[in-house]
């Protein structure tokens, strides 16, 4: 690729290892992005005493987006800043804050955007705050937009007390029956929840190729297909559907796609695939209507006394709170076993730095035991792991969760990911290669948790 690879050595201080490579600017893509957020304003908080690099990264994040910043550093200068100007967001850092800070800044009008890391979790839910979106580190472009894109997703979305049309918008109903093609278990839950309180019932698959499945067992009105899927993805699934629909001589289902990243383009290449529409996650309910109503018929609307009768139920209905204590915790985030001592220690050096909570299992017979007695998000473990049975690990992880209703993803490892034995890859949520970078990996975590 016309790089050059080299190293700087010092004999008792050790070794920094660098490559160079020369690429071409690209105005396209990403470049189409930018300032699409200038009609916003946010506030961030600093602290009077340190600073984090990261600080600088957002804001040149939110110069890209054109979003217009304010830097404070206390609630007395917030309050000051808030009578001359009229501010949309509001950036917090955990670390620069406290309990009743945070409360406080929940409260405010703005768009309260968390930044923390992940092992803060528990902690942050115990407060209860009203948050429009957290963050968690380290930051990068797709976290900060889909901020963004979450404060005009609640702009779009009013509240049910607002006006006669917009109530009756949302409470018309469509009487249907939607698959939803999805791997993500929060996003599974978004989807379902915002389609069902459009009147749908909703089907979920957890991957492609029980997509297909059951679009063969099932009638449905309509498929929301997410493209990047395990086993058959979005792309692949569809094409299965497609070729069944057309031999069986069945009637075609619409099927809309769904992807996190969206690029110039997308939509024509799905299309031309077989797709029928495509938007994004995560999802906007004027996108959805809008669809919906291309593909399905809406049931009649709502007479304006029940109207009425919604609006007073929205004002004076208040749900109880109710406290949950759960009986079991996760003790680590991940939970690694590789072949040797030393591939474990990189690895952990690797997902450090990214916020996560790490232990590590000296064997496979120690990895078996910390899978029976305790609780992990993910395990990670390597193919090459002496005795290790993938289907063993998966039935020990199928029991755990049967006695603590905490789910562990399974990550396997392998030197050749593409070439992994079939019957491994349907016990583990993904096969990944052997050999992964920093990054590659921080998105693979920050996908299963």
């Amino acid at each position: 690729m016309g790089g050059q690879l080299d190293l700087h050595s010092e004999t008792g201080k050790g070794t920094t290892f660098f490559f160079t490579l020369d690429f071409e600017e690209i105005e396209e893509g990403t470049e189409s992005q930018k300032n699409k957020f200038s009609n916003l304003k946010a506030l961030i908080l600093e602290s009077g005493t340190s600073s984090k690099k990261q600080e600088g990264y957002l804001r040149e994040y939110l110069d890209f987006y054109g979003v217009e910043y304010t830097s404070f550093r206390g609630k007395d200068e917030l309050v000051s800043l808030q009578k001359s100007a009229s501010y949309d967001l509001l950036f917090i850092d955990y670390e620069y804050s406290n309990e009743e800070s945070l409360t406080t800044y929940s409260e405010m009008t703005q768009g309260l955007v968390l930044i923390t890391k992940s092992n803060y979790m528990k902690v942050i839910d115990s407060i209860e705050l009203n948050i429009l979106k957290t963050i968690y580190e380290p930051l990068n472009n797709s976290k900060i937009q889909a901020a963004l894109k979450e404060y005009h997703k609640e702009e779009i979305v009013p509240s049910a007390v607002v006006s006669d049309g917009a109530l009756l918008e949302d409470a018309s109903s469509f009487d249907a029956n939607i698959l939803v093609a999805e791997d993500n278990i929060i996003n599974q839950k978004l989807i379902k929840r915002t389609l069902e309180a459009l009147g749908l019932r909703v089907s979920i698959a957890s991957n492609g190729l029980e997509a297909f499945q059951k679009r063969k067992d099932n009638d449905y009105d309509l498929i929301f297909m997410d493209i990047q899927m395990p086993f058959l993805d979005g792309v692949e699934a569809t094409k299965e559907i497609l070729e069944y629909e057309d031999e069986y001589k069945q009637p075609h289902v619409p099927i809309v796609a769904l992807t996190a990243n969206a690029l110039k383009g997308d939509r024509e290449i799905f299309l031309k695939a077989g797709l029928d529409e495509y938007t994004t996650k995560p999802l906007v309910r004027a996108e959805i209507l809008s669809i919906l109503n291309n593909f399905l018929n809406r049931v009649k609307e709502p007479e304006p006394e029940i109207v009425e009768e919604l609006i007073e139920e929205e004002v004076i209905v208040e749900k109880p709170r109710i406290e949950v204590t759960p009986a079991f915790e996760y003790k680590a985030d991940v939970l690694i076993s590789k072949a040797s001592p030393l591939e474990s220690k990189l690895f952990s050096k690797l997902i450090e730095p990214l916020g996560y909570t790490i232990e590590v299992a000296r064997s496979t017979e120690d990895l078996y035991a910390k899978l029976q007695e305790e609780n992990y998000k993910i395990a990670l473990f390597d193919k090459s792991c002496e005795g290790l049975n993938v289907e063993t690990l998966y039935n020990i992880t199928q029991e755990q969760e049967k006695k603590t209703a905490l789910t562990t993803q399974l990550i396997l490892m392998n030197n050749d990911a593409d070439n992994a034995d079939e019957n491994d890859a349907k016990y583990v949520q993904r096969v990944i290669n052997n050999v992964v970078s920093k990054d590659l990996l921080g998105l693979l975590l920050e996908r299963f948790i």
